[in-house]
């Protein structure tokens, strides 16, 4: 396998069965933390040939998705369109490990310090097992995402001016305040805090700041402290702070400054992260699929997107669930995309043209249904047609072996065989398969048909 993350995990802790069934709990932390490690060092000193690798096919059909998750079934969907899949390692973000302030810093917020979760190991495990065919196949690769947006090392200590409303333009702020879910927060008595849903946001030292159309994955947590001065080293111009949560809420107008502050900055976080994410996906020369409505709206009012009928023909793919894709498998899927490229591009031709007579429609309804009926005419209508096809052909070259059987009998009783009528008869079939080849591949469903 030429992937290069693969070519570490095939032998690794990982992708072993026995680890994955057990959910790692056979294996100690400290193993598991210097498989990481190493696995983080392989792909941080080959990164530049990982590009390279994603790169080469230098094709206009390559999407990326900064999303951790993202379903097989749809990966296994749009291979019957694009040439490459680029996802984010979803190993990788185990690999940065929690330094000791973050650890100092969860302790001091009421958290536990979090290690490494097994069972969210385990199934990033299972998803790369999973992967396994796709990657074989030089269908999909992965990328470390979480590499480019991990924290730095020491925290800046940043001093909010005019309450953050220069962080970015003012369209685009009032964007996201239009977007915006503020939510207060509690301690737990354990550990940890808790959201408090639907209560008004009353002063409190923590609040939850969510965006309409993202929400429930990327909420951004803040904590209203305060802070002491415990000595100043004139000489070294050093001096030694403490940062504490007080028991007793803030007084309104300190914290409604505070709320703005921490939306202002949630926002600028959030179009920083989404264009970082562009920004990668250009680097890999593919083409950014937004995971959320309010990344799609976003960069819709801040780039001019274009949308020729690839990347038409690509939407509509991702949006709509086929029935087709539970009859395929995969590993046969991979091994048709790779041996019959050109079945495999007659196919995607023949996508572009139907949706080309649909792309002018506005009604999304409209397009689904035009669009599941492209998929009902190549997955049942032409396939059946390629069967019987098939079936007739199947036939035919049966009557001219049993022709050629007969004659063959018919000059042994009559002494002597007819080798020159065998051969004709036998080149009749031949030719009769050639036929079939020759028309039979033409259909552009014959890419269905042969990955089941």
């Amino acid at each position: 396998m030429s992937h290069i993350a693969y070519n570490f995990l095939a032998d690794s802790l990982f992708l072993n069965q026995n680890s994955i069934n057990s959910e790692f709990k056979n294996e100690s932390i400290g193993r598991i933390e210097k498989e990481l490690i190493d696995y983080r060092s392989h792909i941080l000193k080959n990164l530049s040939e990982l590009k390279k690798e994603i790169n080469q096919s230098q094709t206009s059909l390559s999407v990326f998705s900064s999303s951790e998750d993202t379903p097989i079934d749809l990966m296994k969907q749009t291979a019957l369109y694009l040439d490459q899949y680029v996802i984010a390692d979803p190993l990788f973000r185990f690999t940065n490990m929690e330094s000791k302030l973050e650890q100092a810093m969860s302790s001091h917020l009421g958290f536990s310090s979090s290690g490494i979760n097994r069972n969210s190991l385990t199934q990033a495990a299972i998803y790369l097992q999973n992967l396994t065919p796709m990657v074989a196949g030089k269908y999909v690769k992965t990328f470390p995402v979480a590499y480019h947006f991990e924290a730095p090392k020491e925290l800046p200590l940043k001093i909010p001016i005019n309450n953050n409303n220069d962080l970015l333009p003012k369209d685009i702020l009032d964007f996201f305040h239009s977007k915006c879910v503020v939510s207060p927060m509690e301690k737990l008595e354990n550990e940890g805090w808790a959201i408090l849903d639907g209560k008004n946001l009353e002063p409190s030292r923590a609040i939850n700041i969510e965006f309409i159309g993202d929400q429930f994955k990327n909420g951004l947590i803040y904590f209203l402290t305060e802070r002491k001065v415990l000595s100043i080293d004139e000489n070294t111009n050093i001096a030694q702070i403490a940062q504490y949560i007080p028991p007793t809420p803030p007084e309104r107008e300190l914290f409604d400054a505070w709320v703005l502050q921490s939306i202002n900055s949630a926002a600028k976080a959030y179009f920083d992260h989404t264009f970082g994410e562009v920004y990668i996906a250009e680097q890999l020369n593919s083409r950014f699929i937004c995971e959320s409505p309010l990344k799609n709206e976003l960069l819709t009012k801040n780039l001019d997107i274009s949308e020729d009928i690839s990347t038409f023909t690509a939407n509509q793919i991702l949006n709509i669930e086929l029935p087709v894709i539970d009859k395929i498998d995969t590993t046969n899927l991979m091994q048709v995309r790779e041996a019959e490229a050109d079945i495999f591009t007659n196919f995607r031709l023949e996508l572009e043209k139907h949706f080309r007579e649909i792309r002018t429609i506005s009604d999304p309804n409209e397009v689904k249904f035009r669009t599941e009926n492209i998929f009902h005419e190549l997955n049942q209508v032409q396939t059946q047609k390629i069967n019987q096809k098939i079936k007739y052909i199947q036939k035919q070259m049966l009557l001219n072996t049993a022709l050629a059987v007969g004659g063959l009998i018919g000059s042994v009783t009559f002494g002597g065989i007819s080798l020159g009528g065998l051969a004709m008869a036998l080149a009749k079939g031949f030719k009769d398969y050639k036929d079939y080849v020759q028309n039979v591949r033409e259909n552009p469903a014959f890419f269905l048909w042969k990955t089941k």
